[in-house]
């Protein structure tokens, strides 16, 4: 059985081709993370939590929250951008649709980059007591 030579040859160019492009693949990665290592922190700035969606009639009587604290993992050239609030970091809790009653509601975290992983929220949480509003 003769096999045809021009396959032969795009197969074999094909693999060698393939193989250096996951090698320069693996170099790009190594290089990156050399030069600009992610790094896993403590998000050190204080975080305001934005309410949002509250019922003009309704007042938040009480609510459980002490200080959000976030741990970030970013490279290190982001980092300095979170600190100093060129990428702001936001924590909000969406009441919207809420009447009066208690809540255990999740806190939403936004950061405005893709390079930030969020590792961990605490508290996750917050408890809320939603009452009328007396004019």
């Amino acid at each position: 059985m003769n096999t045809n030579p021009i396959r032969r040859r795009f197969f074999k160019t094909l693999s060698l081709f393939l193989t250096a492009f996951l090698m320069a693949f693996v170099v790009w990665v190594v290089a990156i993370n050399a030069t600009d290592p992610l790094e896993k922190r403590i998000f050190p700035n204080p975080i305001h939590l934005e309410v949002i969606g509250l019922d003009q009639n309704l007042v938040i009587s009480n609510s459980s929250l002490q200080n959000i604290e976030l741990i970030l993992t970013a490279p290190q050239s982001t980092w300095a951008n979170l600190i100093n609030g060129y990428q702001p970091v936001k924590a909000t809790v969406n009441l919207a649709g809420l009447s009066i009653g208690q809540y255990d509601l999740e806190i939403k975290i936004q950061i405005d980059s893709r390079a930030v992983r969020i590792e961990n929220i605490s508290p996750r949480s917050i408890h809320v007591n939603l009452e009328p509003k007396f004019n």
